[in-house]
């Protein structure tokens, strides 16, 4: 009667495969009275009944459909959402910055970092792609020979090296079991850690 329905379908019909009918059907909900609930209830009771006149129910107002055009036009649909996000967003790490930047392709700035990583985690590849994780990648000269040294003498492999235990700094000195990184990052990408 208000001409609502074919606010989102041309044939009059509701339509379900638009969300936006919720919010008409709630428009529409809090614009009747319980006299026009009445009306309506009974003609629908009466509905069987050849005698029975679809009740006359004014609008509210005279701009209700051109008002509730606009106003369903802007509104967006947002969908919960069904799987939940599981596992880590991002590195539970901490990185010293170097304040030394880099301009890297299609403007975007890097900026080296130094972060701590365990030996065993380390790889022996020269591959960009292993950015912050080669045995190249070790900020202190003496440590990173150390390092190469031990992997060298068994078998080359870093993931395999450790299994037989850690280099040490000098003859008594202490095991290396960590070794600090240098590691390229984009700065947008970085948060300052609280220190609180």
């Amino acid at each position: 009667m208000w001409r609502l329905n074919n606010i989102l379908a041309d044939d009059g019909e509701k339509t379900r495969a638009d969300h936006r009918h919720h919010a008409i059907d709630a428009l529409t909900v809090a614009c009747c009275h319980p006299e026009m609930t009445q009306k309506l209830l009974r003609y629908w009771q009466e509905e069987d009944d050849p005698r029975a006149l679809q009740p006359h129910l004014r609008p509210p107002w005279e701009t209700i459909r051109s008002d509730a055009k606009m106003a369903v036009a802007v509104i967006v649909v947002s969908h919960r959402v069904r799987r939940k996000v599981s596992g880590q967003l991002h590195k539970e790490t901490i990185y010293r910055d170097t304040g030394e930047e880099i301009a890297g392709e299609r403007g975007t700035t890097y900026r080296y970092f130094v972060r701590r990583k365990a030996v065993d985690e380390l790889k022996n590849s020269g591959s960009e792609r292993f950015n912050g994780t080669r045995i190249i990648d070790i900020v202190d000269d003496g440590v990173r020979d150390i390092v190469r040294s031990w992997v060298d003498k068994h078998g080359g492999d870093p993931s395999a090296a450790f299994v037989y235990g850690y280099p040490k700094r000098g003859r008594k000195g202490p095991e290396i079991r960590k070794v600090r990184l240098r590691v390229k990052q984009q700065i947008e990408l970085m948060t300052k850690a609280s220190t609180g």
